[in-house]
């Protein structure tokens, strides 16, 4: 009888030993699922969804580049119609009236004859009509930017591109090409085809094509997952408790 009580005491010593164990890793799991979720929580403004807003220009016609100046401090200036804008991967929006895009660059830092590098700074503007008349829809700066000769393609054509570009957006054209709540500062890559060539001692020519993409982060978190992420992680606490529960 006595080794019978023994032999249950030493199960039940067991049983309580295993569930502490349990019950704290499950304490300890849990804790660590709640930093996560808190840390998510704050970062979420961070990692929202952004829209990317482009400018394009597809006609040479009152279009003009210009590559001016002796080197090593030539300047690259352009100046194009806007002939329509586009929220993400939508439809053209070309009711932007009397919109053009223009930019004029830093002086160069590297001047080869069939590369020229521009140093950071230089202005761009994008101006368009969204209905009570022209206003600034973009003005920016580059942050690294070059041109270059096209290797291949049609003969004669230059090539002018910027990996990085920053800037302010017109609030005014988020609701009118049909964007949510976004910020104004943006950064964004630019690039242009021209038609003809440039040597050392400058060039001019038209434009063949000019395209800007901004991306414009959204101005708060969508709410709709916020609180999905949110009633989840209130809902966890209970979880391993009920999946802990020693069986007998």
């Amino acid at each position: 009888m006595k080794t019978e009580e023994i032999g249950l005491e030493s199960i039940w010593k067991m049983n309580c030993t295993r569930y502490t164990m349990l019950n704290q890793g499950g304490k300890t799991l849990m804790r660590k699922v709640i930093l996560i979720g808190f840390f998510v929580l704050l970062m979420s403004p961070m990692a929202a969804l952004a829209d990317t807003i482009s400018f394009n220009s597809n006609t040479s016609s009152s279009s003009s580049w210009t590559l001016t100046g002796t080197a090593p401090s030539l300047v690259f200036g352009l100046s194009s119609l806007l002939t329509s804008a586009q929220l993400n991967a939508g439809p053209l929006n070309t009711a932007i009236a009397n919109g053009t895009i223009g930019w004029t660059t830093a002086s160069s830092s590297t001047d080869i004859n069939n590369l020229v590098i521009f140093n950071p700074g230089g202005s761009i503007n994008v101006m368009g009509d969204l209905g009570s008349g022209v206003v600034q829809l973009f003005t920016g700066s580059f942050q690294a930017a070059s041109l270059t000769l096209v290797s291949g393609g049609a003969p004669g054509q230059s090539a002018f591109s910027a990996s990085f570009i920053a800037g302010a957006i017109n609030p005014a054209l988020f609701s009118f090409l049909g964007a949510g709540p976004l910020l104004t500062s943006v950064t964004g890559t630019l690039s242009a085809t021209l038609n003809g060539t440039f040597t050392t001692s400058g060039g001019s020519g038209s434009v063949a094509g000019a395209s800007i993409s901004l991306n414009a982060p959204a101005a708060v978190p969508e709410p709709a997952m916020l609180t999905l992420f949110g009633t989840g992680l209130l809902a966890l606490p209970g979880l391993p408790r009920r999946k802990l529960v020693p069986r007998t």
